[in-house]
């Protein structure tokens, strides 16, 4: 994405989801986990329905952010 104010910079975002079960992903609001069976991508639970991500302490997510903005550490947080 690019940022404009008085000056052109570029922020760009990477996120690595891994929770939630497949029939419940969605892409720009179309649910294709319905249609990536098992027999297009195998689950490592075998078939099995995964629990909700707001009940599960399953799962990971790893954000990462990248800008050349010039930030102040405070900033970042």
């Amino acid at each position: 994405r690019l940022v404009e104010n008085g000056e052109r910079y570029t922020v760009g975002v990477l996120v690595q989801a891994n929770y939630g079960a497949r029939d419940l992903l969605r892409i720009d609001g179309v649910p294709v986990g319905r249609e990536i069976g098992p027999d297009v991508v195998p689950a490592h639970r075998s078939g099995k329905r995964a629990v909700p991500p707001r009940t599960t302490t399953e799962g990971s997510i790893i954000v990462v952010l990248a800008t050349d903005a010039p930030l102040l550490p405070i900033q970042c947080q």
